[in-house]
């Protein structure tokens, strides 16, 4: 068969995904991407690899034997010693729920006077058809990997058998490879591309800048911000003129700080929200309520972008009428999110073209509503935060009423508003009075939760560092 259908064949292989199948032998390669080259090309490119292609280890190196008179051109694999250790291989056994496709091999070193000992209880597991006739007592080739966690693990990408003559590394090599920091992959194509990372400004490198347009060279990102620039938090504008919040320690570019500073001039006050049909006396006083506070915050912070926790339907009519351009709620009743739904769509016609409404049912007080849901769907901080109906149940456990606050800390904007409305103090009474580093609970010693009693709520300065 010459050349040319022989490759037809190579180009009609159905090859296995590499992250499906990462192990290999010299009887078992997997093949990723193939080109055809003459051989002194494909030696000069093998000797230097591309930058762009970590070989994880797995080097082949070509080699010219003869065999009598006739010359062969063959490749050996050569394994990188920097982070490639060697293993006896003591207990074999299955690995549980693999169907037995996937083995266990236990890592022994040589330790003092040369006797084979267990290294630190370290296994690697292989596939059995990568490594068909590995068994105990075999040594093996073993590439140390790494996860960005610090944690690491051995894969196998070759085995001896006894007739080989190759031996183990002992335990102080191993240990050297494991704990002694190596040049990752990653940092050695830093270092290559280090001189353009090198500030026109302050002469320091880093990677962490962009390039000046004014004067055509590359900035830091210190020397940003000391010349009052900086990537906005808010819009994502980059390299923009702006100041640092001194609470927050976030840049915002003077744009969304004009932004912050705005007020809605058009909202409809003194609008009172009609409080649902049925429902109790607390709960028509409470809408009332609402309606008072938000005229009476229109004036002194920003209404434009809107975020309702245990939402109820009920006040989204006000923040038509004020004018809001961005409004998000949540409330864990599939029903609520429908009447709500159908509320925002019987005031189209008040609500603008640039204006968005969305209302989403999930729990109000969950981890996942603000790494998942809100962030989804609106990934910059919000103007103001609002918990009227539902904020007792953030008080069920500290940890609950912890990371709520923390939540609505980090996701308001410098001079944001936080509205929160108590419509049962019984978890609060049940529990006593509460003084811990985020908040404190207090009340008078002749004090029921009941109408005309107080009681003080109050947070901590340093919430939104934490």
């Amino acid at each position: 068969m010459n050349f040319t259908e022989r490759w037809h064949h190579v180009e009609k292989l159905l090859l296995d995904d590499q992250d499906s199948q990462p192990h290999t032998n010299p009887d078992r390669v997997l093949i990723v991407r193939t080109s055809y080259a003459p051989f002194d090309q494909v030696e000069q490119v093998l000797q230097n690899p591309p930058l762009e292609q970590p070989t994880l280890g797995l080097v082949l190196v070509p080699q010219l034997s003869k065999i009598g008179n006739k010359r062969t051109f063959s490749y050996i694999w050569v394994p990188l010693e920097s982070i490639t250790a060697r293993f006896f291989v003591g207990k074999v056994e299955d690995v549980p729920d693999t169907n037995f496709e996937i083995k266990r091999a236990w890592l022994n070193v040589r330790g003092k006077d040369n006797k084979i000992v267990p290294y630190n209880d370290e296994y690697a597991d292989y596939s059995v058809v990568a490594h068909r006739f590995l068994e105990s007592g075999s040594v093996i080739d073993c590439l140390l990997r790494r996860s960005d966690d610090g944690a690491h693990w051995w894969e196998i990408i070759r085995d001896y058998n006894e007739n080989q003559g190759k031996r183990p590394h002992s335990y102080d090599f191993a240990e050297n490879l494991v704990h002694v920091p190596g040049l990752t992959y990653e940092e050695m194509l830093w270092l290559l591309k280090a001189h353009s990372f090198k500030c026109g400004r302050c002469q320091t490198v880093s990677d962490v800048g962009k390039t000046n347009p004014r004067y055509q060279t590359y900035w830091c990102q210190k020397c940003w911000e000391e010349t009052g620039h900086g990537e906005c938090l808010y819009c994502g504008r980059p390299c923009s003129m702006g100041r640092i919040d001194s609470y927050s320690q976030r840049f915002y570019c003077d744009n969304c700080w004009d932004i912050f500073s705005s007020t809605n001039t058009n909202a409809e006050i003194g609008y009172i929200v009609p409080p649902p049909p049925n429902v109790s006396f607390q709960t028509q006083v409470l809408t009332r309520c609402v309606s008072i506070l938000i005229d009476s915050i229109n004036s002194k912070a920003p209404t434009n972008d809107v975020l309702e926790l245990c939402c109820g339907g009920a006040v989204t009519r006000k923040w038509i009428k004020n004018k809001t351009n961005r409004y998000v709620g949540f409330d864990l009743k599939s029903s609520v999110v429908e009447s709500t739904m159908e509320i925002i769509s019987s005031f189209r016609d008040e609500i603008s073209d640039l204006s968005s409404y969305d209302v989403i049912c999930a729990d109000a007080f969950s981890k996942e509503l603000w790494t998942y849901h809100i962030t989804k769907i609106h990934p910059r901080q919000f103007h103001t935060i609002t918990v009227f109906a539902g904020f007792h149940h953030a008080f069920e456990t500290e940890m609950k009423i912890r990371h709520l606050l923390y939540s609505i800390a980090n996701t308001l904007v410098p001079r944001g508003v936080f509205l929160g409305c108590f419509f049962d103090i019984g978890i609060f009474y049940e529990k006593g009075e509460i003084t811990n580093d985020l908040f404190t609970v207090e009340w008078d010693d002749d004090f029921l939760p009941r109408n005309g009693h107080f009681f003080l709520f109050q947070c901590k300065m340093n919430l939104g560092k934490k």
